[in-house]
């Protein structure tokens, strides 16, 4: 299961308590995948979407605020690359359209015709607190998306959410509707969409938060905290690496030079104390200082002054 699958599942689960916070999460569905269709008898609203759990979701809902009966169709889908794919509608009893509609702030009313579609989030349906989280909850659903990089070795990618829509309006609304609860998210066009994204691991963090997804978040910590531990670890190995390579680079210098004074006028000639180094540093090739000032039995500093010695007769200085 990807990190964004128990996203959904854990919204579903939750229930939407108010009858306000049923409008809100309702009106972020129908905004996405509502659609009116029109019959010889009047017109209804039907939700299609390819996800059963959330069909049943928005019949119940409709059920308990309308007291009414809404049906629910499985079809198949026909033609593209989802051709054979089960879909389902939810349509709503003709003479409920306005209502709900109105109701789930969509559309404006005029007697007993529509007037307009209402762009943009109504800003009465999102003004209670709890409200403006249901929405966000259905916007995910329906428009939202949210990927964080495995742990495993050869991931690739970086935090990342967004919720995708068509019209600018509702972008900006999105957008400033997180910033109400703290949270910094980005406009950017896609193509003719508008996507609202964000993709620092602390804000991802504090949006799971924010809507009250418990599992979610303390997964995406445990998540957070496991790539930072190996990333701490892999920035020492390669500093280790680094050191090594250093070590092994200064090592090869020293017996190069020493070599060279074997071969011209033979070690004897350096005198006690540095011939000693000499030969410790000829049998210990790839030890380091420490080691080597340990083996030889003198201090780190005085191997590396006599060190210096030799380099320097090596060099001809």
């Amino acid at each position: 299961m990807t990190f964004k699958e128990s996203v959904i599942l854990e919204i579903k689960a939750a229930p939407v308590q108010n009858d306000c916070c049923k409008r809100a999460f309702l009106s972020a569905v129908i905004k996405s995948y509502g659609s009116i269709e029109i019959e010889k008898s009047g017109r209804y609203l039907k939700i299609t979407t390819g996800d059963l759990q959330l069909a049943e979701i928005v019949a119940y809902l409709v059920k308990q605020l309308y007291l009414a009966e809404v049906e629910l169709e499985k079809s198949k889908v026909k033609g593209g690359v989802k051709s054979g794919e089960d879909i389902y509608f939810v349509k709503l009893p003709k003479g409920l359209t306005m209502d709900v509609l109105t109701e789930c702030g969509l559309m404006q009313a005029d007697g007993e015709s529509f007037s307009s579609f209402v762009r943009g989030i109504s800003p009465e349906l999102i003004k209670n607190t709890c409200c403006a989280k249901s929405y966000l909850k259905g916007l995910f659903l329906t428009t939202g998306s949210i990927y964080v990089p495995q742990t495993t070795e050869g991931s690739h990618g970086g935090y990342h959410a967004e919720f995708q829509v068509a019209d600018e309006k509702e972008a900006e609304d999105i957008k400033a509707l997180l910033e109400r609860f703290g949270i910094n998210f980005k406009v950017a066009q896609r193509g003719v969409n508008y996507i609202v994204y964000a993709k620092d691991k602390d804000v991802l963090l504090s949006f799971l938060v924010m809507l009250s997804l418990t599992d979610s978040a303390l997964e995406l910590k445990k998540i957070i905290e496991d790539r930072e531990l190996n990333n701490f670890i892999n920035r020492g190995v390669i500093c280790e690496a680094a050191n090594l390579d250093k070590t092994f680079e200064a090592a090869a210098k020293q017996i190069l030079a020493i070599q060279k004074i074997e071969e011209e006028s033979g070690l004897d000639s350096l005198g006690e104390p540095l011939k000693e180094v000499a030969l410790s540093r000829l049998n210990n090739p790839t030890a380091s200082m420490s080691e080597l000032a340990e083996l030889i039995g003198i201090s780190k500093s005085c191997l590396a002054h006599r060190l210096r010695k030799i380099m320097k007769i090596g060099e001809g200085e």
